[in-house]
């Protein structure tokens, strides 16, 4: 269902934020576990896993960094 909304996974929007930018970024409040998920998830899609970590460093965000070197 996702891939039918984008052609890539990995296209960004008028604000320069794709799929897995979204997720990191604009849902910073849910736990971390459904965060990981959807990371998984999107990473499986195809999603740029060297976008998602150069958001998390940007980001300072130790844990995610940790998880992202265990996929």
């Amino acid at each position: 269902p996702l891939l039918n909304l984008v052609d890539d996974i990995n296209e960004k929007d008028n604000f320069g934020s794709s799929a897995i930018t979204w997720t990191l970024q604009s849902n910073l409040d849910i736990p971390d576990e459904l965060r990981f998920e959807s990371i998984k998830t999107l990473v499986s899609l195809g999603a740029n896993i060297d976008d998602v970590k150069k958001i998390a460093k940007d980001m300072k965000d130790e844990e995610i960094l940790k998880f992202l070197e265990s996929l």
